[in-house]
């Protein structure tokens, strides 16, 4: 039967006394301040919630490609735990805290937390210290912290995103207690094509097709990535017409879905297309509604079961706030979705800082 963990998000931040004290002298001031701080901490939380919902739980951000031996470089691909040698440090930024856990376990390589020092290229990154001699090609870079008293890792601990719902035991071979494998459970197989090339309308059609026929699916909307949305708009340039205004008096040789208007997306029989900033590169997955269910324990809060937000942090004069999310989401039917991976794109090698 099934078994749907809720998974645990938090975020904390932190305020000097210092600062609290400064900020007190004006009393406006202090409630910026505040106001800054707590939310700044919502909005990165919901950007890292947004890569989360893109991914399948893993937790993982990249995959080392070499040994660091016991240097600060390292060299890192596979972003987000999606194969790809673009963008490695796509998931990455200077001060976040990381692991290098073993590949398939929740191991922290001799219980070590880093620091990312700084990103020094599309696959690449400093680290504050040396690497442990234990850490060797193909470890999880994943999401950590020591702030708990040891070693914890991100790693198979975030809610499951889209490519476990969307997937056929590629990446989540047991998919809440029931596995994907074998011929007993066809229903939690999606339609899956990961190594599509060239990407063609033709393919499309197949892979809904297909989808309708395996799992009855009634694809409600495509969701992918800007670099993979780019190579359908291209398969519509030479269908687009213009009209006289537009042609003559203000020429635009560009879609109305390139102000990304929720509104106004781009479509494919009708179904719309959905971009996603942290989403697979060469990736989109048709997803049906019907069978899509968030199951959520905390929506969003502050900590605050004591009656106060701020609360004094241990051997310092500082006071932090802790945010927390509880959730976990679901598809009672995998089968009624689809995947595309593979597909040949222009991937952007820009660091998001």
């Amino acid at each position: 039967r099934w078994q749907i963990p809720i998974r645990f998000l938090h975020g904390r931040v932190e305020l000097t006394a210092q600062s609290i004290k400064a900020a007190k002298s004006n009393r406006g001031s202090f409630i910026r301040t505040l106001k800054f701080e707590l939310n700044g901490l919502v909005e990165d939380l919901a950007d890292d919630r947004n890569r989360i919902m893109a991914g399948y739980g893993s937790g993982i951000l990249a995959l080392t490609t070499a040994d660091p031996g016991s240097g600060t470089t390292w060299a890192v691909d596979a972003p987000g735990g999606v194969a790809g040698a673009v963008n490695g440090t796509r998931f990455l930024q200077p001060s976040m805290k990381f692991a290098a856990v073993a590949p398939g376990t929740t191991t922290i390589r001799d219980g070590t937390i880093y620091e990312v020092a700084s990103i020094t290229s599309d696959t690449g990154f400093e680290s504050t210290a040396a690497a442990d001699a234990a850490v060797i090609a193909n470890d999880e870079i994943c999401r950590a912290s020591n702030a708990g008293g040891g070693a914890a890792s991100a790693a198979d601990l975030e809610p499951e995103g889209i490519l476990s719902i969307a997937d056929d035991g590629t990446f989540v071979a047991t998919y809440h207690n029931l596995a994907r494998g074998g011929s007993d459970n066809p229903i939690l197989r999606s339609t899956v094509d990961d190594s599509v090339g060239a990407f063609s309308t033709d393919i499309l059609y197949r892979r809904l097709f297909e989808a309708r026929q395996r799992g009855r699916a009634r694809i409600s909307v495509f969701v992918t990535g800007d670099d993979t949305l780019l190579e359908y708009v291209k398969l519509t340039e030479g269908d687009r017409r213009y009209s006289d205004r537009s042609s003559r008096r203000n020429p635009d040789a560009g879609t109305a879905f390139a102000t990304q208007s929720w509104d106004s997306p781009l479509t494919f029989g009708g179904i719309p297309f959905r971009a996603d900033k942290d989403f697979a590169f060469g990736t989109l997955v048709g997803l049906d509604k019907r069978y899509l269910t968030r199951y959520v324990e905390v929506e969003g809060e502050w900590v605050d079961e004591d009656g106060a937000v701020l609360h004094r942090a241990d051997n310092k004069d500082n006071f932090e706030a802790r945010y927390r999310v509880w959730e976990n989401f679901h598809t009672p039917k995998p089968n009624a979705h689809l995947r595309l991976g593979g597909i040949t794109t222009t991937v952007p090698t820009f660091h998001v800082d």
